[in-house]
């Protein structure tokens, strides 16, 4: 977990096997920044807050001791981008407003690398664990927090898009329904679904006499479309 309070440097917070596999301690100061997240009167700014929401409840009491924070007292810089008509992605948002703290390209590769199953070779369907490339997995940890330094930047630049008001109200109320979900009719659905499959079936065999190829492999039926 990277955390910043205000304007401080990041710093990084661990989960205890990550301690464990490094002989390292947690950091304290930033663990006590941590604790402030329970406070209702502390606002937490995150880009794409929607996950970092999810991953909070999942992660911080498990990994931290540290209650979540309430959906109220969450922001996004995400949000703001778009209500300023800019690209709500990190990377492309950094290059529009030419930050001084740019997201670090690295990152997707190693989100790869440590985040994904493996989809090739002896290690297909397993994990990379950090201990096993400690070189790289201590460039994903820099990687963290770079984009805490990034979003911070973000946030201030975009300070007259703050969410406010009826602007605020809006989110938190989008935050609540991805939360609770909506009701649906779960047997219609179901039947919907079957009807999908049935038609796509019927549809992709005919595609794949057609073309000789499926219907699920995007980029070579783009290029058969452009032969």
């Amino acid at each position: 977990h990277g955390i910043s309070l205000n304007d401080e440097d990041p710093r990084m917070l661990y989960p205890q096997w990550v301690l464990d596999a490094f002989g390292i301690v947690q950091d304290e100061v930033a663990l006590g920044w941590a604790q402030l997240l329970a406070d209702p009167e502390t606002v937490v700014m995150a880009h794409n807050a929607g996950f970092e929401i999810a991953i909070s409840r999942y992660c911080l009491e498990r990994d931290l001791g540290v209650r979540p924070p309430a959906l109220t007292q969450w922001r996004c810089t995400a949000a703001m981008a778009r209500r300023a008509g800019l690209p709500a992605s990190l990377e492309a948002l950094g290059r529009v407003l030419g930050l001084s703290e740019q997201k670090d390209a690295l990152g997707k590769k190693l989100i790869k690398l440590f985040c994904m199953l493996q989809r090739n070779g002896k290690r297909k369907g397993q994990r990379i664990m950090p201990w096993e490339m400690p070189d790289d997995w201590w460039k994903f940890v820099g990687y963290c927090g770079q984009d805490v330094r990034t979003e911070r930047e973000v946030e201030h630049k975009l300070d007259a898009f703050q969410l406010t008001g009826a602007v605020l109200e809006s989110w938190i109320a989008d935050c609540r329904l991805n939360d609770r979900g909506v009701p649906v009719n779960v047997e219609g659905l179901r039947k919907t679904q079957a009807i999908i499959d049935e038609a796509q079936a019927d549809m992709g065999a005919q595609f794949t006499v057609l073309t000789g190829l499926r219907h699920t492999q995007r980029d070579k039926v783009l290029e058969w479309f452009q032969s």
